[in-house]
């Protein structure tokens, strides 16, 4: 067993009781286990230095994303707090960004990239229509997050298609990226919707950073 997995059940525990703790919106607790798994996902980044293909810019660039998703979790504990909605919208388009760099860098744009970002458009454009008035002086600024994530996930899938990625680790970045559209559209449903109780969302979020994370393991030359 690799090292890099060591900290995997202490964050699958920890996600469990995070998923406890958004049910009861116990504030304090999550202050803490929030960024406390965020912060075992760098670990698994760091751990993976001592893997035979480690790649040090990949890693980095992860590891940016997870250390501004720290950033993110101190200051966006309460997620139903429409003051720092904003600030959140922002980092978390960081962090996109820093996800979309680490995969570009190590492998480029790919032509199957011309077909996955239109189709993914498309598919996000029913949930993005339902919640538009909703949003009110954050359309333009969701609009365009909404298109980060559409390429973040298109360059994941495209991974699948190039030769710079294992399999396994196009499988990680792939369902990382996917999480992070379902939680982002549960989250936008409930604060500019449908007000309702986070079911996934806490979930996904945490598991797609740890998946990011082990994305950094798998590289063989």
């Amino acid at each position: 067993m690799g090292i890099y997995l060591i900290p995997v059940p202490f964050i699958v525990v920890l996600i469990v009781f995070y998923k406890i703790y958004r049910d009861r919106n116990d504030l304090k607790k999550i202050a803490v286990i929030q960024p406390l798994i965020t912060c075992l996902s760098m670990v698994v980044c760091i751990l993976s230095f001592f893997t035979t293909g480690f790649d040090l810019t990949y890693t980095g660039l992860v590891m940016l994303g997870l250390a501004l998703s720290i950033v993110a979790d101190i200051i966006f504990i309460d997620v139903k707090d429409p003051k720092k909605l904003a600030i959140a919208l922002g980092l978390f388009l960081l962090i996109y960004i820093a996800y979309c760099s680490a995969i570009a860098v190590k492998q480029g744009f790919l032509a199957v990239n011309l077909y996955i970002f239109p189709i993914l458009v498309l598919v996000t454009a029913f949930p993005l229509a339902y919640i538009w008035k909703g949003l009110g002086s954050l359309k333009i600024p969701v609009l365009f997050y909404v298109l980060v994530l559409c390429f973040f996930i298109s360059l994941a899938v495209s991974t699948f298609f190039g030769l710079k990625f294992a399999v396994v680790q196009s499988v990680l970045i792939t369902a990382a990226a996917c999480m992070f559209l379902i939680g982002d559209l549960e989250l936008a449903v409930s604060n500019f919707a449908k007000p309702m109780p986070l079911y996934i969302g806490p979930i996904t979020y945490a598991t797609s950073q740890l998946l990011m994370a082990l994305s950094t393991c798998y590289f063989t030359h």
